[in-house]
């Protein structure tokens, strides 16, 4: 019997999962997904916003705010990249300035520091290459992380301190038995848990109406973004937003930690709840609002494109955190999209604390065990020389360069494959190594990582893939086939 069970690996369930580990408690997390992260958190912009946005009073504007400032104690506890590096709405006409004054003054209500108002000339002295037909904009204190890294960080410090994470185990069933406690069932097991929470992200409406809790409405809404090559670093030096309109914050150009110039992302309602691929008209729609901004973004070196979804609130215009009032001990968090990765943080210290523990009555006992710090893998390309050659001192797997775009060593994808929760994939160790995310997209690298996969775990190459479920990477040996009466030249080989 565990005392919390959390539906959901993404940014809000891991954190949620990082905060309880803080008490006493038993606790289990459910993910879906092959892996941590795999959903909206996955694929977004990964910017850590001020706060000036969101409407004075709502749970976006409290939780934004909060978690904003919570971002650089966690980055030194969880060693994960953030980069405080500010950001700029610009305007390019009276309508714009207009908004510019509106945001501040909605910025001084929220309680968000750190915001003025900026000439047209200071803007382009800090970021040439803006259009320079601008005619102002403001500064504002945000920042910049890798959303999928900062959700593995919040699921490894959970795993140290107790939390059980299973991956690929989809919900399938929630039942509150008599004695007020809940069955969860998953296509590979049955679960039982005195509390559950619901962090499912894009289908957290469906996780709470299995339940027999309230009908909450979403609406899937997709984002399309282009990724250069870090040979643009410094392109821009803060993140460059236009004037925010009803579908969102705009397209953004995203100066990202690791080097990589972000363009994106595009808004565009979907029914889809479970899609990756990107399309060229929203692809188009991205650079030509990108290139207003900026027109100076080069025309290649665009080394790949992604997709990314999240769920956005259909007549309810705010993050719904509740306490549910049909099935006691069952709690929804949904229509969390933007700014949610800012806000996790401070969402897991409300749920913990004013829902579990104020409006249910779960004891939160300290957990005196609790060790906040989390270290990442050591990574070879940001080290200097001495530290490169005492890492291969005490493990020579970082001697061998394995992804040479991204300097990714064996060593760590050695570590990664130790530190994955479920089977490993391709995907969980690009995204815990960036092997693969590089000028070749994995071109180069990927039948090496394939062999220390193989060789590590003992899973047939065949077994691999690249994000679990039928995403199988090769078909069989080429004399397999060949007995089969297939030719090696045969394009389906």
């Amino acid at each position: 019997m565990q005392d919390v069970i959390i539906i959901g690996g993404g940014v809000i369930g891991c954190a949620i999962a990082r905060e309880l580990s803080r008490y006493k408690l038993d606790v289990l997390l459910l993910e879906a997904h092959c892996d941590v992260g795999r959903g909206t958190s996955g694929a977004n912009s990964g910017i850590v916003h001020a706060g000036y946005d969101p409407k004075p009073g709502t749970f976006k504007a409290r939780f934004n705010v909060k978690g904003n400032l919570m971002y650089d104690r966690l980055a030194k506890e969880l060693d994960f990249g953030f980069s405080r590096c500010g950001a700029y709405v610009i305007a390019f006409n009276d309508e714009d300035m207009k908004t510019i004054d509106d945001l501040l003054e909605r910025a001084r209500i929220n309680g968000v520091k750190g915001c003025y108002k900026m000439t047209r000339e200071e803007i382009l002295e800090r970021e040439p290459n803006v259009n320079p037909d601008i005619k102002g904009g403001m500064f504002h204190d945000s920042g910049v992380c890798l959303s999928y890294e900062v959700v593995i960080a919040f699921a490894e410090n959970a795993m140290q301190n107790g939390v059980s994470i299973l991956v690929d185990n989809e919900v399938t069933a929630i039942k509150q038995l008599p004695d007020q406690t809940f069955e969860v069932t998953t296509g590979k097991g049955t679960y039982h848990g005195k509390y559950v929470i619901n962090c499912a992200g894009l289908f957290a409406d469906k996780i709470s109406e299995m339940a027999g809790a309230e009908v909450i409405k979403q609406q899937p809404r997709r984002g399309d973004y282009f990724i250069y090559d870090k040979k643009h670093k410094g392109f821009v030096n803060g993140v460059i937003f236009p004037c925010p309109g009803p579908m969102g914050k705009g397209v953004l150009v995203i100066p990202m930690p690791e080097g990589n110039t972000v363009i994106g992302p595009s808004s565009t309602d979907t029914d889809l709840r479970d899609s990756n691929y990107t399309l060229q008209e929203d692809l188009d729609f991205v650079w030509n609002n990108a290139t207003h901004c900026c027109p100076n973004l080069p025309r290649t070196d665009v080394i790949a494109s992604f997709m990314g979804l999240r769920a956005e609130g259909v007549d309810y215009h705010d993050f719904y955190i509740k306490a549910s009032d049909k099935v006691k001990g069952f709690v929804n968090l949904s229509c969390i999209a933007s700014p949610g990765l800012t806000s996790a943080p401070a969402i897991a210290e409300y749920v913990a604390e004013e829902i579990l523990r104020d409006q249910l009555g779960l004891q939160l006992v300290p957990n005196p065990d609790f060790d906040p710090i989390r270290k990442g893998i050591q990574h070879y390309f940001d080290r200097d020389w001495k530290e490169r050659e005492a890492l291969i001192s005490k493990d020579p797997h970082y001697g061998r360069i394995v992804c040479r775009c991204e300097t990714v060593t064996e060593g760590e994808i050695v570590d990664a494959i130790r530190r994955v929760p479920g089977k490993v994939t391709l995907g969980s160790i690009k995204y815990r190594t960036r092997a693969g995310m590089g000028r070749c997209q994995g071109g180069f690298c990927t039948c090496r990582i394939m062999d220390i996969i193989h060789r590590e775990t003992g899973m047939p190459k065949e077994e691999i893939t690249t994000r679990g479920y039928d995403s199988y990477i090769v078909a069989g040996r080429i004399k397999q086939f060949s007995a089969q009466g297939v030719s090696d030249n045969d394009t389906e080989c």
